[in-house]
């Protein structure tokens, strides 16, 4: 199991999902990873500060951030 988690692609699966439904109206997919997308949101719920703004530390990345020294706030 891969140990690094990516703020973007996380929220990326969450509108994957949905345009996943709205092309073919699987909704048995959808109710099998629907809690999976749901923990998405908290997670990245959890980012946010008290203006909605994300909060960049060394604890995460984002795909678009490789570098230590980027700040990821603007990207994600």
């Amino acid at each position: 199991m891969d140990d690094i988690y990516l703020y973007d692609y996380a929220l990326f699966f969450i509108a994957t999902l949905y345009d996943y439904y709205e092309a073919n109206g699987d909704r048995d997919t959808l109710e099998e990873l629907w809690p999976v997308a749901y923990e998405q949101i908290h997670i990245s719920l959890a980012r946010l500060d008290g203006h909605g703004l994300v909060q960049d530390d060394d604890t995460w990345y984002c795909f678009l951030d490789w570098h230590d020294e980027l700040n990821k706030q603007a990207g994600a």
